[in-house]
C-alpha cells in the first residue's frame, strides 16, 4: 500500500507494515495481510490514515512512531512515496525507526526508487552491524486491486533481490503479497537488480501512458466515434492494460485522482 489515502499522494508519507515475530499465516497487502492472520504495526505521518489502519481488526495497531512501529518484528515492508521517505524520514532520521530495528530483521524496500539508492540504503543497513538485511522488492500494481487481493492486473507481479537467506527468511510474507509462486520474481544481480527491472517497466508504462492519450486525440481529430475507436482498439493487438485503464477514465470524465502525477514522473526517473 503505498498510500492509505489514494496511490502517492503527496500529503502521504506512506505506511510501514511491522510483521510481529511468531506470525506464520500468510496474508496479502494491508487488509487482506490482516486478514490471514499476520499481527502488524502501521504508521504513517497522516494520522487518519493510521486511524483508518486500526480499525482493520484486532492485530492491526496504529502506532505514532516510525520506531514503534519497527521494533519487535522480524519483517519490515516499506511502501513509501520515494527514496526520501525511506532513508530521511523513516530508516535514519534522529529517534526513527533503525535504532528500533530489532537484530536480523529482514526490511522489504517496496517503494519505486532508483537502483542506485537501494544499494546505497543497503550499505547504511549492513553498516548497523546488527545482521539486518535488506531486501530490494517493488511491485507492479496499486491500491484499489490490492484491496481484493489481486493488486496487479492481469498479475500481481513482486520483482525481487538481495541475500538468498532474507529471500528465504521473508518468503512467506512476499508470497502472502504476490499468490502464486509464478508472481514472484527473483532477479539475479544483488540489491538493486529488481529496481532496474522496475525501472524498465516504469519507462514502458510512461510510454503506455503518453501515447495512449496521442492515439484518442487523433482519434477525435480524425472525426471518429472515440468511444467505438476505443473498443475496438482494446480487442487488437495494440491492446494493455494501461490503455484500456486509463483511456477509459478519459472517455468517462472520469477526474478522479487515482494516482498522482508527481508519482509518475518520479518513478520514470
Amino acid at each position: 500500500m503505498a498510500s492509505s489515502f489514494r496511490h502517492g499522494a503527496d500529503d502521504d508519507s506512506g505506511v510501514i507494515h511491522a510483521y510481529m515475530p511468531n506470525c506464520t499465516d500468510s496474508v496479502k497487502e494491508a487488509t487482506t495481510w490482516l486478514r490471514a492472520g499476520f499481527a502488524m504495526n502501521g504508521f504513517d505521518m497522516n494520522t487518519a490514515a493510521a486511524s483508518n489502519f486500526a480499525s482493520f481488526g484486532p492485530k492491526a495497531r496504529a502506532v505514532s512512531f516510525a520506531a514503534d512501529a519497527l521494533e519487535n518484528s522480524a519483517v519490515v515492508i516499506l511502501m513509501v512515496q520515494n527514496a526520501a521517505q525511506a532513508d530521511d524520514d523513516i530508516l535514519f532520521a534522529s529517534g526513527n525507526g533503525a535504532d528500533a530495528l530489532s537484530d536480523h530483521t529482514v526490511v522489504i524496500l517496496s517503494s519505486t526508487v532508483p537502483p542506485s539508492f537501494v544499494r546505497i540504503l543497503e550499505t547504511k543497513v549492513q553498516n548497523l552491524r546488527r545482521g539486518i538485511s535488506l531486501l530490494d522488492a517493488p511491485v507492479s500494481g496499486g491500491v484499489a486491486r490490492a484491496a481484493n487481493g489481486t493488486l496487479a492486473v492481469p498479475k500481481f507481479l513482486i520483482m525481487c533481490s538481495g541475500q538468498g537467506s532474507s529471500l528465504a527468511k521473508s518468503r512467506a510474507v512476499l508470497l502472502a503479497m504476490a499468490g502464486p509462486t509464478t508472481n514472484l520474481h527473483t532477479v539475479q544481480g544483488g540489491i538493486g537488480a529488481a529496481s532496474s527491472v522496475k525501472l524498465v517497466n516504469q519507462l514502458l508504462a510512461g510510454v503506455y501512458i503518453a501515447t495512449a492519450a496521442e492515439a484518442m486525440a487523433l482519434a477525435a481529430r480524425l472525426a471518429l466515434h472515440t468511444r467505438l475507436a476505443f473498443e475496438i482498439l482494446i480487442q487488437t493487438d495494440a491492446w494493455s492494460w494501461i490503455m484500456e485503464n486509463r483511456t477509459g477514465q478519459m472517455l468517462d470524465a472520469d477526474w478522479t485522482p487515482h494516482s498522482a502525477l508527481s508519482i509518475f514522473v518520479k518513478d520514470v526517473g
